[in-house]
């Protein structure tokens, strides 16, 4: 009777491969209970969820500290003394005129200006003073933007400017009758 080394090679892989298959059973079952990969990822993802819905509703309701009181009244007391660019509109002449912004960005001043009446032809001219300084003088033209026209903006250097208040006055000319306005514009 001749054996066959090539059944005993069969057997061998059989056996391995009935090792490997058990082997992963038995952990597949393990990690089932215990909660390992795979099984565990569905049960984090209901944690994460959880976690989720529980900081939606993060709100305290409970009195303010007096810290919380305190940086309330400051913030409150800041914003009272902060003067505002919206100047109230001037009854007493029909051509309307606005800083509608003043913007420091590196070593500009940027001044902005709304005019309430249509004209393309007049011309805006900027006095920019301030005790003990030296006043700035700049003109500039007007700009009809449909239903109201804009001072073609003012951008003031301000490499020679002092820090402080200072106060620009700006004067429009044109067609409509000539509106003044004068505001405090801090230079930092």
């Amino acid at each position: 009777m001749k054996i066959n080394k090539n059944n005993k090679k069969i057997n061998k892989y059989f056996l391995w491969a009935i090792i490997l298959a058990g082997v992963i059973i038995l952990y597949l079952f393990i990690a089932y209970f215990t909660k390992l990969y795979p099984f565990s990822l569905e049960g984090d993802s209901k944690k994460i969820q959880d976690q989720a819905s529980e900081k939606v509703n993060d709100v305290n309701y409970d009195k303010p500290s007096s810290e919380e009181q305190k940086a309330g009244a400051e913030a409150k007391k800041q914003s009272e003394n902060t003067p505002s660019v919206y100047n109230p509109p001037d009854t007493s002449n029909p051509t309307q005129l606005a800083i509608t912004s003043s913007n420091q960005q590196g070593g500009v001043l940027e001044l902005r200006t709304t005019i309430s009446a249509i004209d393309d032809t007049g011309k805006c001219t900027l006095n920019f003073k301030k005790t003990g300084s030296s006043t700035i003088t700049q003109e500039v033209g007007v700009q009809n933007m449909g239903s109201y026209s804009v001072c073609k903006g003012f951008d003031i250097s301000t490499a020679s400017l002092s820090k402080g208040d200072w106060t620009a006055e700006i004067t429009y000319a044109g067609s409509a009758p000539l509106a003044t306005i004068s505001q405090t514009v801090k230079v930092q």
